[in-house]
């Protein structure tokens, strides 16, 4: 099915590789919740295996976890050697996978210094094959003033108190070896998914939430320059667009290879 819609989108499908926190979600698929480290070491042997499959190779092989005999998969991608792969996580096996194996890291919302040493140490591990891009959860509250940016995070903020039995509930079910939420731990309060508003950007004269288009590190992107509060000076480059990419003058915030866009979508 993958390989199908790489094709139907012509070359714009790419798999998220997570490797599991949430007890419950393994458990009710009867696959069990592994240690830590030994998720990641199954997840590690998954990302061989397709990434081969999704090449068009026909494998046969056997590990601790799979056990695949003369497999091919068809059709494999037209438009490249395979779609792209994503990989969570911040802990030091999926560090090492994502530098090992992925092609994107997608990285949880946190405030910029933060970011550029979690990028910092993944271009510096030895890889085959193209440089690892990188991609950041980072949600905006984007209002007129710095004033009314400021309110309506409060608003969400005290709206998010409702949530407060479920996030126990979920706690409860969490591995508590999960990097992600030490991470958010570390960084409260903060509104939305994957970090969200963590990264501590703001924006004026602009409704909008903050995109992700990853590029490789020292790599220049294009995009129309707009003010993002606590990115500057951040080796964080940003850019506003009206819904699209556009080509602009590349915004001058360091040479880190992280872009984060914005399209026009209301928060009200």
């Amino acid at each position: 099915m993958s390989s199908g819609i790489e094709n139907i989108s012509r070359g714009r499908f790419a798999i998220n590789l997570v490797n599991a926190w949430n007890r419950p979600e393994l458990d009710k698929a009867g696959i069990g919740f592994p240690e830590h480290d030994a998720r990641y070491a199954y997840g590690r042997e998954w990302m061989s295996v397709v990434s081969r499959l999704m090449q068009g190779e026909r494998l046969t092989y056997k590990g601790e976890h799979f056990d695949v005999r003369d497999y091919l998969l068809r059709p494999s991608s037209l438009y490249r050697p395979r779609p792209l792969i994503y990989v969570g996580g911040e802990s030091e096996p999926a560090r090492a996978l994502v530098a090992d194996h992925g092609d994107v890291w997608f990285i949880n919302g946190q405030p910029p210094d933060d970011v550029r040493g979690l990028i910092a140490d993944a271009s510096s591990r030895p890889r085959t094959g193209a440089p690892l891009r990188f991609g950041l959860s980072a949600f905006v509250v984007a209002r007129n003033t710095d004033r009314e940016a400021a309110e309506e995070h409060a608003r969400l903020l005290e709206i998010l108190k409702q949530d407060a039995p479920l996030r126990r509930q979920m706690a409860a079910n969490t591995d508590s070896r999960a990097v992600m939420f030490q991470t958010f731990a570390q960084h409260q309060p903060h509104v939305g998914s994957n970090g969200g508003t963590a990264a501590g950007f703001t924006a004026r004269g602009a409704a909008g939430v903050f995109l992700v288009v990853p590029v490789a590190a020292g790599r220049r992107t294009t995009g129309t320059c707009a003010k993002a509060g606590g990115a500057s000076g951040s080796g964080i480059r940003t850019g506003v667009v009206g819904g699209e990419a556009r080509r602009g003058n590349c915004c001058p915030h360091g040479q880190t290879g992280l872009s984060i866009v914005a399209s026009a979508m209301p928060m009200s």
